[in-house]
């Protein structure tokens, strides 16, 4: 009978210290469980507040007795199944919204680095001259694309043809700029203070060779003038003081002998 008695003692005092070691050890995987959602709230609150929110609900369900006190102050009774499938909910609540916010910061970031870049990047590039129609418009290749140029800032004397009339020094500024490009190729800057395009769809460009500034090269040589369209444009001081060169020196088109006003 004693040992009966014995025998039971010693299965409850086993039993008791394998519950209070079980108890323990779930205690303890809760809290680190807890503060690892308590970290992820804190690092999803500048991506998702949902996603944070989500996260600090799980971090204090998870944490020891929490659960337990607010079904005390509640009155509320849940049971573990149901406790476990809030939690799960809000992981995947959590999971959907971060993984959502962070696409379209992704999104966003991409469609930043495709955008077209800036007047120093865009000179990186080489254009093949083909022709020149006149003292400011030319046509390059590009990828096998043809575009159409109008220099920036100047005014060439027109060829003629359609329904203009040939003027003086035509000849000459295009014959120049033929010779100075002779097929070559160049590198072409855009200018945020004028349009892209012109009215006849030319893209408005400053072509460089090498490093020569063609469009200011046809000024300071008389064979275009400077010319302001609506607003002031990037170089306008430089062309109009290689435009006053050129007059004083009587070149080209500022030539009386030639060119008679």
């Amino acid at each position: 009978m004693l040992d009966n008695i014995k025998i039971k003692k010693e299965n409850f005092k086993n039993t008791f210290s394998n519950k209070i070691e079980k108890y323990k050890i779930n205690t303890f995987f809760d809290v680190m469980y807890s503060a690892v959602f308590l970290v992820f709230a804190f690092y999803l609150l500048p991506i998702n507040l949902l996603s944070s929110l989500a996260s600090l609900i799980i971090a204090i369900l998870l944490f020891p007795k929490t659960f337990e006190y607010i079904q005390r102050k509640t009155g509320i009774k849940i049971k573990n199944d149901l406790k476990t499938a809030i939690i799960s909910l809000l992981f995947l609540l959590m999971g959907f919204s971060a993984s959502k916010s962070i696409g379209l910061n992704t999104e966003s970031q991409n469609q930043k680095e495709s955008k077209p870049k800036t007047n120093n990047s865009t000179k990186n590039i080489l254009y093949k001259v083909d022709r020149v129609l006149d003292g400011d418009t030319v046509d390059v290749i590009y990828n096998n694309e043809l575009m159409r140029i109008r220099l920036i800032g100047i005014d060439a004397p027109e060829t003629g043809g359609g329904n203009t009339k040939k003027e003086c020094y035509a000849d000459e500024s295009k014959k120049y700029l033929t010779d100075l490009l002779n097929n070559d190729y160049v590198k072409l800057e855009n200018d945020e203070t004028q349009n892209d395009k012109d009215r006849y769809d030319r893209s408005l460009r400053y072509v460089f060779l090498e490093e020569l500034n063609i469009n200011k090269d046809l000024v300071e040589k008389g064979y275009a003038k400077e010319y302001t369209f609506d607003k002031p444009y990037k170089y306008s001081e430089e062309f109009l003081n290689a435009e006053k060169s050129a007059i004083n020196l009587k070149i080209g088109i500022w030539n009386p002998q030639i060119c008679p006003n």
